[in-house]
């Protein structure tokens, strides 16, 4: 064969290629051996490394988040336990910290309001139409003794240590005691002694309305009293710390909404709700300071209720994390079912998630709490950092040109 093709006739390939044979592959042949690297043997991941989880101590359930072991205990055990005393894989015993429950002394003083409340309904409802309703109505208003004995009665209905009644769960057993208590006679019984004027019937009649209505009166005035007190702690909060809570209150809406997108198109909707859409003024524009200073482009603005529960968050952290910053009360764990059972973020989230399925509403609870005590850990870290920076007194310079700057001035 010459060394140039000839182009006046046909090319012949099998001069042109030469020799060859069509490679198969035998099953015999190794050649992954070849081209796939062997892989490390993964060491083995120490116990103090692994996550936290949370053991049923009912069933011996292993559940891995907070919101899952409290919903689980919540409907296949019917009990309100802390996901921290039953922590696994924890190297010491974490920090109690306090339930914000419904003590015997707040129901005390919730009670008078929301009696008189009832007693007014029932008084005024039109639907009413036997007249000595109305007048045990007036009787109850004005006789101590008979509103201390329903007190006493209502008392260990509502008031229980480990509950705030915020919770659906909370309120499935709370009617559960409800519905006990109605058919037992012993109330009817006792209340016709202090007023043998009025039939037993009528007595009976007027006692189930009151069952009726006085379930709404004390939630209506516990969350009213939740309310004053959540402003007067947040009143300690200056303004600036507002425009940075609000700051970080659009910057979580953005962190879960990029989380979400990835693989649950549900509480991604949810998620969305979360933002201000509105075109209107409302008394949280005035923090918006450090939203119009960061923005660019990617922050969303958070909507009045998620505002309102980043900076209830805030103040539960003030309440529980110590001046002195110390390891104990810095866990994450015990801090974020602190947030989780307090009265007002419960409330919030049931406005922000009105209509959810509480496995939902739980969920995105616990990972918007999460982000949140995240960033704000970035935050109080560096603050911390830029202190000590400045404490720190740097040595002065022996070179000569700082002592010929020191004799110039001293001259």
């Amino acid at each position: 064969m010459s060394d140039f093709l000839s182009w006046d006739q046909d090319i012949d390939l099998d001069l042109l290629l030469g020799e060859y044979t069509e490679y198969d592959p035998e099953p015999s042949d190794s050649d992954e051996e070849c081209y796939i690297a062997k892989k490390k043997k993964s060491e083995p991941v120490p116990d103090t490394c692994i996550k936290p989880s949370y053991s049923c101590p009912v069933c011996k359930k292993t559940l891995k988040t907070i919101s899952g072991f409290r919903g689980h205990v919540q409907k296949q055990h019917g009990q309100n336990l802390r996901a921290t005393d039953h922590r696994t894989h924890a190297d010491s015993k974490l920090p109690s910290t306090v339930r914000d429950a419904l003590t015997e002394s707040l129901f005390a003083e919730i009670f008078p309001t929301a009696l008189q409340s009832s007693l007014s309904n029932i008084a005024n409802d039109p639907f009413t139409i036997n007249d000595s309703i109305t007048d045990i109505c007036k009787f109850v208003t004005n006789s101590a003794l008979v509103q201390d004995i329903l007190l006493k009665y209502f008392q260990p209905i509502f008031v229980e240590t480990t509950s705030n009644i915020s919770s659906s769960c909370d309120k499935e057993q709370m009617f559960r005691r409800l519905h006990i208590s109605r058919v037992k006679p012993e109330l009817a019984n006792t209340f016709h002694s202090h007023c043998p004027s009025y039939s037993l019937n009528c007595t009976n009649l007027f006692l189930q309305m009151v069952h009726e209505d006085i379930v709404g009166e004390i939630f209506k005035v516990q969350t009213m009293t939740a309310v004053q007190k959540s402003t007067l702690n947040q009143e300690k909060l200056t303004e600036n710390d507002q425009s940075i809570l609000y700051y970080i209150a659009g910057y979580t809406i953005r962190a879960l909404q990029k989380r979400y997108t990835r693989y649950s198109t549900k509480k991604l909707s949810v998620i969305n709700k979360f933002t201000d859409n509105s075109s209107g003024v409302n008394f949280v524009k005035q923090y918006d300071k450090w939203y119009k200073t960061q923005d660019r482009g990617g922050l969303q603005k958070p909507s009045d209720s998620l505002f309102l529960l980043i900076r209830e968050l805030e103040t539960i952290i003030r309440k529980t994390v110590e001046p002195s910053y110390s390891a104990s009360s810095l866990l994450i764990d015990p801090l974020k079912e602190a947030m989780m059972e307090g009265f007002m973020v419960k409330h919030y989230c049931d406005i922000l998630m009105q209509g959810e399925t509480a496995d939902i509403v739980s969920a995105i609870t616990e990972r918007h709490h999460s982000f949140f005590l995240t960033i704000r850990g970035f935050a109080v870290t560096r603050i911390e950092r830029n202190k000590l920076t400045k404490k720190a007194k740097s040595q002065p310079s022996s070179s000569l040109r700082q002592a010929l700057k020191e004799k110039s001035l001293n001259c």
